[in-house]
């Protein structure tokens, strides 16, 4: 992290991948949908929440609010860490360490 704006759209981006997380688990179940139609959910509500960030994050820290250049890094950055965060819920607090071990080699 080289500057306080790296740090702020690190911890925008750890914070929005959290709640994605949960919205895509309620409109799995509201939809009842799985398998492979939830991963593209996943994708989905992944790719509105990281134009949301962009915007977030541009506009906040005084940044240019749209920076499409931006949108392939920060949609693989939420998606990802709501699987993990998803992942160690579904682990509990007794094999989180076990799933991070794994996740780290």
């Amino acid at each position: 992290m080289e500057t306080y704006h790296d740090l702020f759209v690190f911890l925008i981006t750890v914070v929005i991948a959290f709640l994605g997380m949960g919205v895509i688990q309620w409109l799995k179940i509201k939809l009842g949908i799985e398998d492979k139609l939830a991963t593209v959910l996943a994708v989905v509500v992944s790719l509105i929440l990281a134009v949301g960030e962009l915007f977030l994050t541009g506009t906040l820290a005084g940044g240019e609010p749209w920076a499409i250049a931006n949108l392939p890094a920060t949609l693989t950055g939420i998606f990802s860490l709501a699987t993990i965060f998803y992942q160690l819920l579904l682990a509990g607090p007794v094999n989180a360490r076990m799933v991070a071990d794994e996740a780290s080699g």
